[in-house]
C-alpha cells in the first residue's frame, strides 16, 4: 500500500483501548495518523489527540518524518504515544517514539515483528522490563494493489512505570460488535478451513 498503509479497524482499537485504560483528558500523540482511523477511536475515548501525518492527502496537525530522529524535537511532548506504524519503517521508529513518549506507547505491528532479529535484538532486551501488555489479533485479509495480504497483528504496549509481568491478552474478532464491510472475514475463514484439511 502507498505509504505502507495498513489502517487500524474500530475493533483493534476498541480492544487496545479496553485494556489500556488512559485517563479521560490524557494527551496523546498518534504520530502516523494515516486518514485518521485510530484518531477517531482515541477521540471518541475523550482523550486529547495530537496527530502527524507525512502524507499531504490526509489531514493532520504536523507534516514529519517520523523515521529522523531530528523530527522528534518538533513534535510535543505527550505522555502517551498510540500508534499504527508503517510496516516498513518500524524498527527505525519505535525506539524513537518509546523514547519520545513521558509515560509509555502503545504501538500496533505486524505479529512477526516479535521474532528475534538482528536489528531490533538489543534493543527489545533493554525494553523488556517496561513490556505491560501483549494483545494478539486475528488475522485481517487484505486486499492490495499486489493481490490478497493476510496480516497478523499484535498491539505491544511499553509503560516506563511498570513493574512486574507482561500481561498477554488473544482477542477474537468474532466478539466485535461492528466488522469492518472492506475486509473479508468470511474468506478468511473460508482459507483457514482450506488450511486445516490439507493438514
Amino acid at each position: 500500500m502507498e505509504f505502507d498503509y495498513f489502517p487500524t479497524l474500530p475493533h483493534e482499537s476498541d480492544v487496545l483501548l479496553r485494556h489500556l485504560l488512559l485517563p479521560r483528558g490524557t494527551e496523546v500523540l498518534e504520530p502516523c495518523s494515516g486518514r485518521g482511523d485510530l484518531v477517531r477511536a482515541l477521540r471518541a475515548a475523550r482523550l486529547r489527540v495530537r496527530t502527524n501525518e507525512l502524507n499531504p492527502r490526509w489531514p493532520a496537525e504536523f507534516r514529519y518524518d517520523i523515521s529522523v530522529l531530528e523530527s522528534w524535537t518538533k513534535l510535543p511532548r505527550v505522555d502517551w504515544i498510540v500508534m499504527n506504524p508503517p510496516f516498513n519503517q518500524i524498527n527505525v521508529i519505535a525506539p524513537l517514539a518509546l523514547y519520545h513518549a513521558g509515560r509509555g506507547l502503545a504501538m500496533f505491528a505486524r505479529l512477526t515483528w516479535l521474532e528475534v532479529a538482528k536489528g531490533r535484538r538489543n534493543w527489545m532486551a533493554a525494553c523488556s522490563r517496561w513490556m505491560r501488555l501483549l494483545i494478539f489479533m486475528p488475522k485481517v485479509l487484505y486486499f492490495l494493489d499486489h493481490g490478497p495480504d493476510m496480516v497478523g497483528r499484535i498491539w505491544i504496549v511499553w509503560d516506563k512505570r511498570h513493574r512486574g509481568e507482561t500481561r498477554v491478552i488473544w482477542d477474537d474478532w468474532k466478539s466485535a460488535s461492528w466488522l469492518d464491510p472492506r475486509y473479508d472475514y468470511q474468506k478468511y475463514e473460508e482459507i483457514n478451513a482450506i488450511k486445516e484439511e490439507s493438514k
